[in-house]
């Protein structure tokens, strides 16, 4: 009876164990499939390539002649060069989009406008941040530089700048450098007159051209190659 009794209780703990066994690598299994599924639902999303547009250009129109200790507008435009694939003929064109809208900014000053375009189109990543930063020779921006997200068809930023009395009666150099996140872009090449006595009615605003870098490259240095 004692031998039975022993062997009934040995019997009932290796079923137990058993049970415990069993119910162990079922929840494993169940939480390994949960964690391949996660994975699986999830990695379509991080690996999707970001949508990227490649014919993004950039534009910014200054005024031709400045009077010094007098702020004037500086407007600067990242915009496709044609309209996206897909749209129709109601969708407005981005290079007169950026036309109309230089002109409603600067309608109040006798002006005569000028469209450039890149030589070569960039391409920036949708949510990609383009920040503008102007600089000219004995000038002050007011903001010093402006930031947006790539998204639209045509964005535009807006500057004053002011030149110092320093620079009366020449003609002053810089440009409006145009970074993708921390990396160089393209830089606008400014050059503007500046003259204290010159009229403001016959003053006159144009566009330049924003030349490509060949290479990106992380640089703050222009002397860098």
């Amino acid at each position: 009876m004692e031998i039975l009794l022993w062997s009934s209780i040995a019997i009932s703990l290796c079923v137990a164990a058993a049970l415990i066994f069993i119910v162990w690598r079922t929840r494993k299994s169940r939480r390994v499939e949960s964690t391949s599924t996660q994975r699986s639902s999830s990695s379509p999303l991080e690996t999707a390539a970001p949508h990227i547009d490649k014919n993004v250009q950039f534009t910014v129109y200054r005024p031709h002649t400045i009077v010094p200790e007098k702020w004037y507008p500086l407007l600067a435009f990242a915009h496709l060069s044609e309209r996206r694939a897909g749209a129709t003929d109601q969708d407005p064109d981005p290079i007169e989009e950026v036309h109309q809208q230089a002109e409603r900014i600067l309608s109040e000053q006798p002006a005569r406008y000028e469209t450039a375009k890149l030589d070569r189109a960039f391409s920036v990543p949708r949510k990609g941040a383009l920040t503008f930063v102007p600089m000219i020779e004995g000038c002050e921006f007011n903001p010093p530089s402006q930031s947006i997200l790539w998204q639209k068809d045509v964005h535009k930023v807006e500057f004053e700048m002011m030149a110092s009395s320093a620079v009366d009666q020449r003609a002053v150099e810089g440009q409006v450098t145009i970074y993708l996140g921390s990396l160089i872009l393209a830089e606008v090449a400014l050059r503007i007159n500046v003259d204290s006595q010159y009229s403001p009615q016959s003053e006159q605003q144009v566009s330049e051209r924003a030349d490509p870098y060949r290479k990106i490259f992380a640089s703050y240095s222009h002397r860098d190659s």
